[in-house]
């Protein structure tokens, strides 16, 4: 299990690879840094450094990030923070993204979800895609101002709009549950489709839930099989294992529990209830068959997990 150091650094190099500008303006100090290591703590920093001093607002957000993840540096969030608030209040809009983030989260600085809405709504009125997300997402949870899901969708349609996935998929549940808006699984449909299209198995499986309900679609188990099984190759386990039901009852495909028994085999160990499954038929399978799942599973290889962006 990853520690949240982990997936905080995780999380901001995530940004950084969605903000091309934002990493063209850093790459010539890390990979000179990585140089020059050795030495300590590295001139370009130091030149960075006199630069923030000075009030440049890009140098200030570079020796904040370099705070931040560690890098040429030793890692401190209390001074990533002190850093990426001055290049924020000068209008930096990724610097207001981290430091939205870093209330979000209490790093560097005691959580404020308050505090956090207000730095997500000044860097997304700039059009910043990641803060809109956040931004939505704190309006359907209620964090740091009521819950408003008229607002979510608002802010959750601009992000997804400029192709943000987790903003597609955040859109498509919103008219999945009728959440600041009628009901509507086409629209639904949409937006999990258009995340569908980039690679995401998330919203490979949420298509196949909708093919599952009996609301605008009557149950299409052929269909849901088809999107379950997108994901199950993805390494969804939750996609694996709906799949295995399928085979296992014969729905939307002819019942197979050989290739049941192998996406069982795939999930149990994320998903408690495929272990039940499996041990159910298993009563109606042969030795045979069994070994053949068995081997079928430790040779199986997922698709490759890459999402367009």
């Amino acid at each position: 299990m990853k520690n949240n150091s982990d997936c905080n650094m995780q999380r901001r190099y995530t940004f950084l690879s969605r903000h091309p500008a934002v990493l063209l303006l850093l790459v010539s100090f890390f990979c000179l840094a990585i140089q020059s290591i050795a030495f300590g703590q590295s001139a370009e920093f130091e030149e960075d450094l006199k630069k923030a001093a000075q009030g440049d607002p890009d140098a200030q957000f570079s020796v904040g990030v370099s705070y931040s993840i560690g890098d040429g540096i030793e890692e401190d969030d209390v001074k990533a923070f002190e850093w990426l608030s001055k290049a924020a209040v000068q209008g930096h809009s990724a610097a207001q993204f981290f430091i939205g983030d870093m209330y979000e989260n209490g790093e560097g600085v005691e959580r404020d979800y308050t505090k956090a809405v207000e730095w997500h709504e000044k860097a997304a009125v700039q059009g910043d895609a990641d803060s809109q997300l956040r931004l939505g997402a704190l309006y359907e949870k209620g964090l740091g101002v009521p819950v408003n899901y008229a607002k979510a969708m608002e802010w959750y349609m601009k992000s997804a709009g400029q192709g943000k996935v987790d903003a597609q998929l955040s859109l498509g549940a919103m008219y999945d549950k009728g959440r600041g808006t009628p009901r509507d699984m086409r629209m639904a449909a949409e937006w999990y489709g258009k995340a569908a299209e980039k690679g995401d198995a998330r919203g490979m499986l949420a298509m196949g839930f909708l093919y599952l309900t009996e609301d605008k679609f009557s149950p299409d188990y052929y269909s849901a099989r088809n999107w379950f099984e997108k994901a199950a190759r993805k390494k969804n386990y939750e996609a694996q294992y709906h799949l295995g039901v399928l085979y296992a009852t014969g729905f939307g495909v002819r019942r197979d529990y050989v290739q049941a028994h192998m996406w069982f085999t795939l999930c149990f160990a994320f998903v408690p209830d495929a272990w039940d499954m499996q041990r159910r038929i298993e009563k109606r399978m042969t030795r045979e068959e069994i070994k053949k799942a068995e081997k079928l599973a430790r040779e199986w290889k997922p698709d490759p997990v890459e999402t367009k962006r």
